[in-house]
């Protein structure tokens, strides 16, 4: 009878690792989705752009950044006891929105346009230039998708995804003070594989359930609040995630910010 307690609490605490692991709600919808190719088609300049020069002026440094990384068949957004590290999310996260600035700008370039990044916003500096393209990078938002533990168990995908928010792209030929274009673009880009990877086996996924149960029946049994606080603390550490983050050669937010200036393009022929 003394065992029937702590049998209750071990195997409620397993139901709920498999539900953080099996359940949840879909929280994006995008595991069907097709892979984006990493490299924009040449469709070449603009007729306008023959033989000019383009500066190029991107707000980023107050882009609202969002996302988390996933786990589970069910794609569940791991909560902060389950997630990786502070420096491994500003690794990711920390320069997102500087990140999409340049690949936007590259990519008109690269599309034979004679651009120039232009780092602050001067009236002198424009009028060096024949046109001048500005815009705001509003949001970004970065989801990782889990490959589950070593042995693939619970996968959420494996594969990482961007969406890009761009506002007030403006195109205006500066002598003329002529407006082309004006608008907003939104952009999504997914790769494969997620860097993102669990460092878990499934038997330490069952072995920190049990061990997370005995920390719980601990708590129970604490004489006072300092003593249930310390054990808390203990439980908490038992479930902290062991992530690492593999070398990858692009991430979709280049992407995403190479299919916008694609879009502009496009939308100037």
């Amino acid at each position: 009878m003394l065992e029937y307690p702590f049998m209750k609490i071990k195997f409620i605490f397993i139901f709920v690792l498999i539900s953080v692991f099996l359940a949840g709600c879909v929280t994006t919808g995008t595991k069907d989705l097709p892979e984006s190719e990493t490299t924009q088609a040449f469709i070449g300049p603009p007729d306008v752009f023959q033989d000019k020069s383009v500066g190029v002026y991107i707000i980023y440094q107050h882009a609202k950044i969002e996302g988390g990384h996933h786990e589970g068949l069910m794609q569940v957004k791991q909560p902060w006891i389950f997630g990786m590290s502070k420096e491994q999310k500003d690794f990711l996260y920390g320069q997102a929105g500087e990140f999409a600035s340049h690949a936007f700008t590259n990519e008109l370039g690269r599309q034979g346009i004679n651009v120039t990044p232009l780092k602050e916003w001067s009236e002198k500096l424009f009028k060096k230039h024949d046109y001048l393209v500005t815009a705001r990078i509003e949001k970004i938002i970065l989801n990782t998708f889990g490959r589950g533990t070593v042995e693939g168990f619970g996968s959420a995908g494996d594969y990482w995804e961007a969406r890009i928010f761009f506002s007030d792209i403006t195109v205006k030929e500066t002598h003329a003070e002529k407006i082309l274009f004006h608008g907003n673009t939104e952009t999504y880009a997914k790769l494969k594989p997620c860097p993102v990877k669990l460092d878990w086996t499934f038997l330490s996924l069952v072995n920190r359930s049990l061990n997370s149960s005995l920390q719980m029946q601990e708590m129970q049994e604490a004489k006072t609040a300092l003593q249930a606080l310390s054990k808390g603390k203990a439980y908490l550490k038992n479930w902290e995630a062991s992530y690492s983050i593999e070398g990858y050669q692009m991430t979709p937010m280049e992407v995403a910010a190479r299919k916008a200036a694609c879009e502009l393009i496009g939308k100037l022929r």
